[in-house]
């Protein structure tokens, strides 16, 4: 299923990642199309912007394209950080810095995976 409509782009935001987050608004839409989209949600898709109108053979052409899309697009420790980032985040235990944070925790995480090799 491919969705092609009139939209505007309100808002790039960088992350902290390095991504980007792209807000767009679309022109009013029928129900048919707003529901093809809001079954998408939280789906990964690709995206084709341009500031023209696309063409049925440039919409074949680019449905036509396979991509492989990855199977998990961060990796555990990049997970685990950005989990971290998140604790520290909402609770603010009173560590200014996220790196010390960061630090602090996964020394005990460390410590907490040592101990068990000591005991075995």
């Amino acid at each position: 299923m491919s969705i092609v409509i009139q939209s505007t782009i309100e808002s790039v935001q960088t992350r902290k990642d390095k991504t980007l987050k792209i807000t767009i608004g679309s022109q009013e839409l029928n129900a048919e199309q707003m529901a093809e989209l809001m079954s998408l949600n939280q789906s990964l898709a690709f995206t084709y912007i341009s500031p023209k109108s696309i063409t049925e053979a440039e919409k074949e052409a680019i449905d036509a394209v396979e991509v492989e899309t990855p199977k998990q697009s961060k990796s555990q420790s990049a997970r685990l950080r950005n989990t971290l980032y998140k604790v520290w985040e909402t609770t603010r235990t009173g560590i200014d810095s996220f790196d010390d944070f960061y630090n602090i925790e996964t020394e005990r995480i460390i410590e907490h995976y040592k101990s068990k090799i000591e005991t075995l």
